[in-house]
């Protein structure tokens, strides 16, 4: 979990974003966002311990094509 997160959690039937935290020691893919009371867990493609400063990066491709598919109703 970060203080903050550029992140959409996804919901509406609108997936989570995707992207990548990168640190000091590393970087680890971020597949998506689980939501727990009022926190935001970013679900990492791989076990890692993540420390110190964190830069947080959404795919924008991704977010972008989210943004343009069309929401089919609920029957």
């Amino acid at each position: 979990m970060l203080g903050e997160t550029p992140f959409h959690h996804g919901g509406g039937r609108q997936l989570p974003d995707r992207g990548v935290l990168r640190w000091s020691g590393g970087e680890v893919r971020v597949v998506g966002v689980d939501v727990t009371g009022q926190k935001l867990w970013h679900v990492l493609a791989d076990p890692v311990e993540v420390s110190g400063t964190v830069e947080a990066a959404v795919d924008p491709e991704f977010r972008e094509l989210m943004i343009q598919l069309p929401l089919a109703p609920i029957s």
